[in-house]
């Protein structure tokens, strides 16, 4: 019996799937994140405790292939991390191949195999352009600094910024004033509250601006003007990502003949019922060119891993029969 290693390894968690050639789930672990950015020593830990948790109780020498989706994995520092993996990989599974890709592609060929687009809108955002399972394109996905607008931590620093406004006379009022000063417990009633604010918000690590991405849309359902226009301004830029991704795709491979077919919205601002996805799809329906697109529904990336890592050995798995648990 075979097994394949899929993996997809993000800045937060690490996953780590083992099928058979069956395509039955024989292990599935979640461990700590592998960010080789900001500190690629812990990464490499975190990355091999998991995957030697997830083989304890199996036969490393059955495995066949492996495939590692790997957050930040682009082309400016793909050898680097590829090196990082090949190390770990061969010290627990030697004579096995591993092959890598960024988690963006897993993504998308977890969902579809045609050329394509990919729209994703979680804690951070991005539009990607596929042809034959590679990037080829892409628009955003520059961090909370530069870009990364529409996601959850853009939604929630916006938030934060209208509530200032509103409570320091520089900006209209909003309903997010009220409800960012009760999620941090502040008494609107205080000598001064903008001081308060400021102590709360500075403490804050940039990922704890997301928290307040919720206040925002549940603030725009319920019709709040500024809190709406964060909305539409946000479901713009993730329209225009898309775009972004198809005229960057014509210019870094204008030979690739993309000719694109589906559409997969990933991301939890995408892929589940959000005041921010009924824009965004109100956007690609008034656009001929997006509209004409197919809707693929999501599914978890680590099956896009596991395929990568079957086909490395001329193998095509199976359905999985417990891919609902990924």
């Amino acid at each position: 019996m075979a097994f394949f290693v899929g993996a997809d390894i993000g800045g937060t968690s690490t996953k780590i799937a083992i099928v058979d050639d069956s395509g039955a789930l024989r292990s599935y672990v979640t461990g700590p994140g592998g960010n080789f950015r900001t500190a690629p020593g812990e990464a490499f830990a975190n990355i091999s405790g998991t995957l030697a948790q997830a083989l304890e109780n199996l036969d490393a020498g059955s495995v066949q292939a492996g495939h590692f989706g790997v957050a930040g994995a682009g082309a400016a520092r793909y050898e680097e991390i590829n090196r990082a993996c090949q190390e770990l990989w061969n010290s627990q599974v030697p004579g096995a191949r591993l092959s890598l890709s960024s988690d963006l592609e897993i993504a998308y060929s977890a969902a579809s195999k045609n050329d394509g687009f990919l729209l994703l809108a979680g804690t951070g955002a991005v539009g990607c352009a596929f042809t034959q399972g590679k990037l080829i394109g892409r628009s955003d996905g520059m961090g909370w600094i530069l870009g990364d607008v529409g996601a959850g931590l853009w939604l929630g620093r916006m938030g934060l910024e209208a509530a200032a406004k509103a409570l320091d006379y520089r900006g209209p009022h909003t309903s997010l004033a009220d409800s960012v000063l009760a999620h941090y417990s502040i008494d609107p009633n205080s000598l001064d509250v903008r001081q308060e604010l400021i102590s709360h918000v500075y403490e804050l690590a940039p990922t704890k601006y997301g928290e307040i991405a919720p206040l925002v849309t549940a603030a725009a359902v319920a019709g709040d003007a500024v809190a709406l226009g964060i909305v539409e301004l946000g479901a713009d830029a993730l329209v225009t990502a898309l775009s972004g991704a198809a005229r960057d795709a014509l210019v870094r491979d204008p030979g690739s003949g993309f000719a694109p077919v589906d559409l997969v919205l990933a991301g939890t601002l995408l892929s589940t019922p959000t005041v921010i996805k009924e824009k965004v799809l109100e956007r690609i329906a008034a656009d001929p060119a997006l509209a004409r697109l197919t809707f693929v529904e999501p599914q978890a990336p680590i099956c896009g891993s596991l395929d990568r890592a079957a086909a490395l050995v001329g193998f095509t798995l199976p359905a999985l029969s417990d891919a609902g648990s990924l």
